[in-house]
């Protein structure tokens, strides 16, 4: 699996990543990213630059970008408030650097290819096309791009406000309840038996799971 990195890692935790599986490629910049499944953007150096490159990427994207996996300094928790809705995983570089290549593989792992696979779920980006259980979903564009941003972030509970962000774009005006209106329809789609697969958290906002 290529995953890119920008701007230079450290060498053991390139080293790391090989042994995973994973082909860490470095990039110039951020830009025509979109064929890899992740991205790491090391932070340490030049933070401000980092974070204004992976905006201007996720702004300019046209597609879905790559999930993409931060990588700061104890002292840079703010930019994690900063970069709200740019990335999908963080971790410090204090970590183990086997715990920092394991969090890739986790992240970016779940793509195979351009398919993603969760449980009865099967998100095909090739075709703009989702399954449950081998059955074919008659879904719009967004209601798709709303069930694939889920899909490959499993597990992870997402603000209204950050679907919002991540899924209709910076530019998008619309309301919190155009989300809610989303995932009403998704869920009387995917059927009264995986319907509860996107689960409210009370407060917070939704996430796929199947621990139901």
């Amino acid at each position: 699996m290529a995953i890119a990195y920008f701007p230079e890692l450290p060498a053991d935790l390139v080293q790391s990543l090989q042994n995973m599986g994973m082909s860490p490629q470095k990039v110039e910049d951020l830009s025509g990213v979109e064929g890899y499944p992740g991205i790491l953007v090391y932070m340490l150096d030049n933070p401000e630059t980092m974070l204004q490159a992976l905006r201007s990427a996720v702004e300019s994207s046209d597609k879905n970008t790559p999930h993409v996996l931060l990588i700061i300094a104890k002292n840079q928790l703010e930019l994690l408030d900063r970069a709200k809705g740019l990335f999908d995983d963080w971790c410090f570089i204090a970590a183990d650097i086997e715990e920092v290549a394991l969090r890739a593989h986790f992240l970016f792992g779940r793509v195979s290819g351009n398919v993603i696979k969760y449980g009865p779920l099967e998100v095909n980006a090739d075709s703009y096309q989702a399954t449950v259980n081998g059955q074919l979903l008659d879904l719009t564009y967004m209601e798709y791009k709303l069930l694939a941003f889920l899909a490959a972030n499993p597990e992870k509970v997402f603000s209204r406000e950050a679907l919002l962000t991540r899924v209709w774009g910076y530019d998008y005006y619309g309301g919190a309840r155009t989300v809610d209106v989303h995932i009403r329809r998704l869920r009387s789609k995917m059927g009264d038996r995986h319907a509860n697969m996107i689960s409210t958290i009370r407060s917070v906002g939704y996430m796929l799971t199947t621990k139901i």
